[in-house]
């Protein structure tokens, strides 16, 4: 399986849905960080410019949890301390 960590530049781009129809192996990393700047600007136009892609291969997008809400995961204060 190949994943890759996709920033809001890259969900809208041709090489996302190019790499996503390669393979069902494939997938696409979503971190909280991309999904808040799909909401910038007019939220409407933007929000559905960033999905479009991600739609199209919804068993192939990973989506991570909030870096607020992973600080709170057991033994992340070993992680994010470097314990």
């Amino acid at each position: 399986m190949s994943r890759k960590v996709v920033d809001s530049n890259a969900m809208q781009s041709e090489a996302l849905r190019s790499f996503l129809s390669s393979s069902t192996n494939n997938c696409a990393v979503l971190n909280d960080y991309a999904a808040m700047e799909a909401y910038k600007g007019d939220t409407l136009i933007s929000i559905f410019r960033s999905m479009e892609i991600v739609c199209e291969f919804p068993r192939q997008i990973i989506v991570l949890k909030t870096t607020g809400a992973s600080a709170h995961l057991p033994d992340a204060r070993k992680v994010f301390s470097g314990e």
